[in-house]
């Protein structure tokens, strides 16, 4: 499957002079974290791969007026290795985005490289046939990118805002892959993320000492995915294009938890608040695609995200993916098809 994840949890900033601050993949780093869905396949394989995801017009903050829209463009290169005659292994993944700085500043902002949220999964098969896999695991999130820090805010007295990246999340997920001949194969993924914890929020007001407001909480979210390819083109014995098969994937991810706020009071008067009583989204996004298998080991996806809903139920315009694939050890139907 080739995925369509940028992040989760939404963080807003509310002030007379600041509008919005949305910050996918936990409110802390434009880098995002993993969707576990993004070019995951239920079989354990061993095998190397490089992902390109280019997220169109995402809103990420908006200083003294609308929230602002921009590109952001992420590299996650990873690895997967397989144990115990090839019915289980682990997986690692490192996202880095290029996208707005983590330092937000009132008087203006720069973009970097930065890096994401470590990926860390753990697969085990359930049962295999010749036609169909299950399985089922843990993957854990870990917190490897930065927190944001928001500076230099003229009018509301605010020298410095921190958001600190603490929390693990815990996945646990089941998985199945159906190939019911040389030619079909569909997937299917369901998961459900939760948190370790919040992530601290500390302010300092101009001339004050810095102060701690509390925790944000991340909330607990309901993952989908199901995606179907057909192998229009297959030939094994060709040396260079072995297969080429068109995809299609339904993605659906909820919160099923509330989210908190946090608020102190400024030197003149004004109240600066941190994030938003029971904010709720649902997101329900379709990738079309091709899947092209470039000799016996290695595979080329290309697809493309768009989002189905609107308002706080999308978090980008659209997502352009390329994912790359080399897989080692003895091959057949079900670890050539991807997830």
């Amino acid at each position: 499957m080739i995925g369509d994840a940028l992040g989760g949890n939404i963080g807003v900033i509310n002030n007379y002079g600041l509008a919005a601050v949305r910050m996918p993949g936990g409110l802390l780093n434009t880098a995002g974290r993993i969707g576990l869905q993004d070019n995951f396949s239920p079989m354990p394989r061993d095998r190397v791969f490089f992902d390109y995801s280019d997220f169109q017009d995402v809103p990420m903050v908006g200083l003294n007026g609308p929230t602002q829209v921009q590109n952001v463009n992420r590299f996650s290169p990873g690895f997967e290795k397989t144990f115990f005659d090839r019915w289980t292994s682990i997986e690692v993944r490192m996202p880095v985005a290029y996208g707005l700085n983590n330092t937000l500043s009132g008087t203006g902002n720069t973009h970097s490289g930065e890096f994401g949220d470590l990926l860390v999964s753990f697969k085990t098969l359930l049962t295999r046939t010749d036609t169909l896999a299950t399985s089922g695991g843990m993957a854990l999130t870990l917190p490897t990118a930065q927190g944001i820090s928001l500076v230099n805010f003229p009018g509301v007295q605010l020298n410095q805002l921190q958001i600190q990246n603490r929390a693990v999340y815990f996945q646990p997920y089941l998985a199945s892959l159906w190939t019911p001949n040389d030619r079909f194969y569909m997937q299917g993924l369901a998961s459900v993320e939760v948190a370790s914890g919040g992530n601290q929020v500390s302010l300092q007001f101009n001339g004050l000492p810095s102060n701690t407001l509390g925790n944000l909480n991340n909330q607990t979210y309901l993952n989908f995915s199901v995606s179907t390819g057909y192998w229009a083109y297959l030939e094994p014995r060709n040396r260079y294009l072995t297969g080429i098969a068109p995809i299609f994937e339904l993605h659906q991810s909820q919160t099923v938890s509330g989210s908190n706020q946090l608020a102190a009071a400024s030197g003149n008067g004004s109240t600066i608040v941190v994030g938003q009583n029971n904010y709720h989204f649902q997101l329900l996004n379709v990738t079309t695609g091709v899947n092209v298998q470039l000799g016996p080991m290695s595979s080329l996806l290309m697809g493309y995200t768009t989002p189905l809903g609107s308002g706080s139920d999308k978090l980008f315009a659209g997502e352009f993916s390329l994912l790359f694939n080399r897989r080692f050890g003895p091959q057949n139907r079900l670890t050539r098809s991807q997830f």
